[in-house]
């Protein structure tokens, strides 16, 4: 990993040297000969390279814990530019600095574009390698046995993380008389057998915080990553935050909700980027609408209401796909394909028809929702808006999928769309909601261009 951390690190480098070399070509075509002049002023922007590589490594990019992480990593990126900029700016109005402000302006965002691409790249290269069982580290679970199965599937599903589980030490071998040396001996016992590079530690009555704490000051794990695996495992991200009384570590839970800042970026995002494909779209909107109109003799758009924030009610905007009687046939289908859990879906379903089969493969039935995010209803991203049908179908604990506004696409859509069972929907919901971000809805909204593509579950 140390490798393939200073391989990306080199290629950063040598990204943002040419983004200066580019910029200082194109400052020298727009200056209409002032050649000599740029040169001059292009001398102290040799240290700009230097300077950015710095201020993303003290940002964490090149922080090994954080290589495979996309949405952390590249929201550092953002920011150590966004600091580069500043700081030139800065520097540039308080001591007049003579340099060239063009140059240093434009090559910022070419060079800032360049080290995204580069690191998306990367990972994906990591990912396929890890995928594979390269680039790993041996990992032992501690904990008790159904705790360790459960970490075990999670850690195998999350392949891309780089943790390799290969052995399990059970807490409930251990009784109240056995000493924390003792048991520290044995994890170190295994550790050393099997060359683990990692511990995952789950809550149990052998794991005290003395224990905890004296595993992290041993000299013999120095070196070891050491994770602790909380109990409320579908918690996580920006809801949790340290708090220390004294003597007692307190973890704050947040409410699952976004702060205003949050919800104004959100929302300007989606009045931005509807209204836009609203525009560039409408021929082809046009041209489906006439061709459903011609083929069906009906109406080319259908509506439904569907639930969304807070439980409301709203009507959602489709082109039509289905028959007419497709709401009649609608409860039968449930009861025959005995799906009695989250939202009904068929992967051949017969109401469908055969223009409305290509329209889904390519999610052009989707298109007329831009104007329930134009209108508020919805969000470009969050998780799919449900009949009241559907809602009376979920499990107990489902409903938190009100609490954000519902999406055209959304982490369910990029990662299966119907292929997922609606457990696993759920809990893209769940990592979607607790981890919003607004670089994680772009990253969505470009991922869905490939999930389109590909076809994945599109039925």
């Amino acid at each position: 990993m140390a490798k393939y951390v200073a391989s990306v690190a080199v290629i950063d480098g040598v990204l943002i040297s040419l983004s200066v070399v580019v910029a200082f070509i194109l400052r020298t075509q727009v200056g209409q000969g002032e050649n000599a002049q740029a040169l001059v002023f292009f001398g102290p922007l040799i240290l700009l390279p230097p300077l950015w590589l710095f201020l993303l490594w003290l940002r964490g990019v090149y922080d090994m814990r954080i290589v495979s992480l996309g949405t952390e990593e590249f929201r550092r990126i953002i920011s150590g530019s966004v600091l580069l900029f500043a700081g030139v700016a800065s520097i540039s109005y308080l001591f007049n600095a003579q340099f060239s402000r063009f140059i240093v302006f434009l090559a910022i965002p070419i060079g800032t574009i360049a080290v995204l691409v580069n690191h998306r790249v990367a990972r994906a290269w990591l990912h396929n390698k890890r995928k594979k069982g390269a680039l790993r580290q041996n990992t032992i679970l501690v904990g008790m046995p159904a705790d360790n199965e459960k970490l075990l599937h999670s850690l195998l599903a999350a392949y891309q993380f780089g943790l390799d589980p290969t052995e399990f030490l059970s807490a409930d071998l251990y009784g109240v008389s056995v000493s924390d040396r003792q048991i520290l001996d044995d994890i170190y016992a295994l550790c050393f057998q099997v060359r683990a590079e990692a511990l995952v530690l789950a809550p149990s009555p052998m794991l005290t915080s003395e224990l905890v704490r004296q595993l992290t000051w041993d000299p013999r794990f120095v070196g070891q990553e050491v994770f602790m695996a909380p109990q409320m495992t579908d918690v996580t991200g920006p809801r949790l935050t340290m708090q220390r009384v004294p003597g007692l570590p307190l973890i704050h839970l947040e409410e699952p909700q976004l702060t205003p800042w949050q919800a104004f970026s959100k929302r300007a995002l989606d009045l931005l980027v509807s209204a836009s494909l609203l525009v560039l779209l409408f021929p082809l909107l046009l041209i489906i609408a006439l061709t459903i109109t011609l083929t069906s003799r009906e109406s080319p758009f259908f509506t439904q209401k569907r639930i969304g924030l807070k439980g409301h009610t709203f009507v959602i905007y489709k082109f039509r796909t289905m028959s007419k009687d497709a709401d009649q046939a609608r409860h039968q289908l449930r009861e025959k394909y005995e799906q009695t859990v989250g939202t009904f879906k068929l992967e051949n379903d017969p109401r469908v028809t055969s223009l409305g089969r290509w329209l889904r493969r390519w999610s052009l039935d989707e298109l007329p929702q831009l104007v329930n995010v134009l209108s508020g209803a919805m969000s470009l991203v969050g998780p799919r808006p449900h009949t009241k049908d559907d809602v009376t179908h979920y499990l107990d604990g489902d409903e938190f999928r009100f609490e954000i506004k519902p999406g055209i696409t959304g982490l369910q859509q990029v990662s299966g769309r119907a292929e997922l069972s609606w457990r696993d929907s759920v809990r893209a919901d769940i990592e979607y909601i607790e981890n919003w971000t607004f670089v994680g809805d772009i990253l969505i909204l470009l991922r869905t261009i490939k999930a389109v593509v590909s076809g994945r579950g599109s039925y």
